[in-house]
């Protein structure tokens, strides 16, 4: 398993706002999907409703009944365009949620392939640190003396250093 990163949490939360916007898309999609079948019923509805040999009052009466039935048929209409709007911003807005959720995920991973580099950088470092100490000791079974830890005095009587102070001559 993978060690934690502090990205997570927000991986989690993101996760969760895409399952809302998801829920909100169903949600869209369910109006849209009754909105269609009321308005295909109101249709249906219209073409039962067909002028005859009749009376003038139920002639007058029928005629009120598709007036009120094209006025219901157009309600329909706008609002399956309302739920067609609706779905279209539930989808842009779970399409986004997706993505911004996928980009941090893909963040997080690269967060953690990052450290598992650093630890492998470490153990392999340590692990030639050990190598080096184990091969590097000396005749007597002691590690030699580095050239930095030479101070100054031991350095200038193996030639390291010519004098002290360069700028200045010693007086003679």
């Amino acid at each position: 398993m993978a060690a934690p990163t502090r990205l997570d949490r927000l991986v989690r939360l993101r996760d969760n706002e895409e399952e809302e916007a998801l829920k909100l898309l169903a949600d869209a999609v369910g109006r849209v999907q009754s909105a269609g079948a009321a308005l295909e019923a109101l249709q249906r509805s219209a073409t039962l409703v067909a002028p005859g040999m009749e009376t003038a009052g139920l002639w007058e009466a029928r005629d009120t009944a598709a007036t009120r039935l094209r006025s219901l048929i157009e309600q329909a209409r706008r609002e399956l365009v309302r739920a067609r709007q609706g779905e279209t911003i539930a989808r842009r807005r779970h399409e986004l949620a997706h993505q911004r959720t996928e980009a941090l995920r893909r963040v997080a991973d690269t967060r953690r392939e990052e450290q598992q580099l650093a630890i492998a950088h470490i153990e392999a470092r340590e692990a030639d640190e050990m190598a080096f100490s184990a091969t590097s000791t000396g005749r007597d079974g002691h590690s030699p003396r580095p050239a930095a830890a030479c101070t100054p005095r031991s350095a200038s009587v193996y030639g390291v250093i010519s004098h002290p102070n360069p700028t200045r001559f010693p007086s003679s």
